[in-house]
C-alpha cells in the first residue's frame, strides 16, 4: 500500500464494515514497522477484460503485473492489513470492494498476507472474525486456521461474539505443504496468482 491508495482505502472499509465506524489510520499504519497492508490494484474499468485478468496488484508486491502509462488511473479493489504482534502475524482486516466480491481477490489477499508473515519470520496467523460470518470462517479454515475461543460482545455497534481464529506454525514443515496445496487449488481454478515477495 502507498500514501496515494488511502483514499480509495478508506472508501472501502467504510463500504465494508458499515454501520462499525473503524477508522483506520492508515497514515500512521504505513509508517508503522510492525504493520504491513496490501492492496489489489485493478486496470481502469474500460482496459479491464471480463476474466479475472483485472487483478493486476496486491499491495505493491505484485504492482509489476500490469505496465501502467502514467495517466492511467490505479483502482483498489480490496485490501489486508497484518499486524507484527509478537510472533503473530495478526490480520486486523481484509475488505473487498462489493462490485468486485465473489471473484477470490479476498482469497488473494489472505494468500499474501500469509506469505508477508512467513517472510517476516512469523511463527503463526490469527484474527477474530464475527460470529454470524460463516462465509469468512470457511475461507479461513481452507487455509488452516482453527477457533481458538470466542470474544463476548466484540463489535461495538450491535456487541455480536468474535471468532477467535489461529493457525498452527506457519513454518512447519506440514503446513507449508498444506499451504502450497492450497495455493496450487487457486491457480488450478482459473485464477491468477502472481505475487512475488
Amino acid at each position: 500500500m502507498k500514501s496515494q491508495d488511502i483514499d480509495q482505502v478508506t472508501g472501502i472499509e467504510k463500504e465494508a464494515f458499515y454501520p462499525l465506524t473503524i477508522g483506520t489510520s492508515f497514515t500512521i499504519q504505513l509508517r508503522n514497522k510492525y504493520s504491513r497492508y496490501l492492496v489489489i490494484e485493478t486496470r481502469p474499468e474500460s482496459a479491464m477484460s471480463a476474466q479475472l485478468s483485472m487483478v493486476a496488484g496486491l499491495f505493491g508486491i505484485i504492482r509489476n503485473l500490469f505496465i501502467k502509462s502514467p495517466s492511467e488511473a490505479v483502482n483498489i479493489a480490496g485490501y489486508v492489513g497484518i499486524w507484527f504482534q509478537g510472533s503473530e502475524g495478526h490480520i486486523s482486516e481484509i475488505a473487498v470492494k462489493k462490485r468486485f466480491r465473489g471473484k477470490g481477490l479476498g482469497e488473494l489477499l489472505l494468500i499474501g498476507a500469509i506469505r508477508i508473515s512467513i517472510s517476516n519470520g512469523l511463527q503463526m496467523m490469527g484474527l477474530e472474525v464475527r460470529a454470524s460470518n460463516v462465509q469468512a470462517q470457511k475461507l479461513y479454515q481452507k487455509y488452516y486456521f482453527q477457533e481458538n475461543g470466542i470474544r463476548k460482545g466484540y463489535y461495538s455497534n450491535d456487541k455480536e461474539d468474535a471468532v477467535i481464529m489461529a493457525t498452527e506454525l506457519i513454518h512447519s514443515n506440514d503446513y507449508q505443504r498444506k499451504f502450497l496445496d492450497r495455493q496450487r487449488q487457486y491457480l488450478d481454478s482459473g485464477k491468477q496468482l502472481n505475487i512475488n515477495i
